[in-house]
């Protein structure tokens, strides 16, 4: 009373109740390390196959793509970081492919065309070419002669009932008319591009190509120039995915078709 102790209160428990109690304190210890050691275990397991495993596998495939194995990809789709980079790997990976197979072509093109210089095996061997590389199945090239103005034919392929007579091509009965235009020279002469079906119908200038075009029924209108001067046009039924890649080829072409021109007029 008044912070003196007046009384002892005493509990009476057996030595065989504290060890029972002891050995159950002990089991639950026991059983939350053991359950913490699973939930780790886990934990690891779905870390190893959710990051270490995928990141294993884009180190990989990024050491495959530095040795030239440019066909590698990974074959995992994700929606997280580490799908981010998968996904940028493997387009990196394409367009590496890409970018190399297009060398190789146009490797393999400079090459076979500089084999003749005999114009109308250059005409044969570019129009060949053209269609093998970009997957054509119908074409034609028409030469420009800017002394006399006038418009020739050079050769076709995948075309039936060819005939020339005078300023017409006669092609599967269609009528196409060969003698150019000032306009429609001048423009292609100031803007050599790749044109498609659809470009030519908005463009006035390109009237006669679309001409051209529907009566061939091809889709792509590509005229060469050598050293600023206008020299022909090829004609094929393509899909025009790569312009700068298309114009590439047909300077190759327009090149060789120029080499064998120039050798045949001085012979």
């Amino acid at each position: 009373k008044n912070g003196i102790p007046t009384a002892i209160v005493g509990v009476d428990v057996s030595a065989k109740t504290i060890n029972e109690e002891k050995h159950k304190l002990r089991k639950r210890i026991l059983m939350i390390f053991g359950i913490s050691i699973f939930l780790s275990f886990l934990i690891s397991l779905y870390l190893s196959n959710s990051v270490t495993k995928p990141l294993l596998r884009v180190i990989k495939t990024t050491k495959l793509i530095s040795e030239g194995k440019y066909d590698t990809f990974i074959q995992e789709t994700r929606k997280d970081e580490i799908g981010d980079l998968i996904f940028a790997i493997n387009e990196m990976s394409k367009y590496i492919k890409k970018t190399i197979d297009k060398l190789t072509t146009l490797h393999r093109t400079g090459e076979i065309l500089a084999l003749t210089i005999d114009l109308m095996e250059s005409l044969r061997l570019s129009m060949n070419l053209s269609m093998e590389i970009l997957g054509a199945s119908k074409g034609l090239i028409l030469l420009y002669h800017k002394s006399t103005g006038n418009i020739s034919l050079g050769t076709t392929s995948g075309l039936e009932s060819v005939k020339v007579l005078n300023n017409e091509l006669f092609v599967e009965f269609e009528r196409l008319n060969l003698k150019p235009n000032t306009d429609f020279i001048s423009f292609i002469s100031s803007k050599p591009e790749i044109y498609s079906f659809e470009d030519a119908e908005t463009i006035p200038q390109l009237s006669q190509a679309k001409e051209w075009m529907r009566k061939t029924h091809t889709t792509a209108f590509m005229p060469f120039v050598i050293k600023q001067e206008l020299r022909g046009f090829i004609l094929l039924d393509i899909q025009i995915n790569d312009k700068a890649f298309l114009k590439t080829i047909v300077n190759q072409i327009g090149m060789s078709i120029e080499n064998a021109r120039l050798y045949h007029e001085a012979v």
